[in-house]
């Protein structure tokens, strides 16, 4: 079924045009909206809480970033955090329950960090999202992006 749908795209693909418009979002906070979060493995085995969250910034409207936190292990407060943050209550909650709940999560307004920082093994740039804060919904999430 996949096959067949992309010798289909095949010759939409050859005479399609080359996109090369990317531009990074420059560092700063941005209001955006949790539109996926789902619980998956990394390649090392641990289990991490991911979202996507869509960016309502005017100026980068529809935009996706994208930020993970671990569920196990060294750095598990990362995930305490971003619960806290989305409005669980930390003092009483099972991770167990978390599967079950991650429909609270979806399409909350958040206000997003992103930051770049140098990998100092390959000496290039990354861009890493962070959830800060719950946005104002009529407030932060139709500004301008930078606070």
């Amino acid at each position: 079924m996949i096959g067949d749908r992309l010798r289909q795209a095949q010759q939409d693909f050859e005479g399609a045009e080359m996109k090369d418009d990317f531009v990074r979002i420059p560092d700063g906070e941005y209001p955006g909206m949790i539109s996926n979060v789902t619980i998956n493995e990394d390649k090392l085995g641990v289990l991490r809480l991911y979202f996507e969250i869509t960016l309502t910034d005017m100026n980068y409207t529809g935009r996706k970033v994208y930020t993970n936190a671990p569920l196990e292990g060294q750095y598990i407060g990362m995930s305490k955090k971003y619960l806290k943050i989305l409005g669980f209550d930390i003092e009483n909650f099972v991770l167990e329950s978390l599967p079950t709940r991650l429909s609270e999560i979806l399409y909350k307004d958040v206000i997003v960090a992103l930051v770049t920082k140098r990998n100092e093994n390959s000496g290039k740039d990354f861009q890493s999202a962070y959830i800060n804060r719950l946005a104002e919904t009529n407030h932060e999430s139709t500004s301008n992006g930078m606070f």
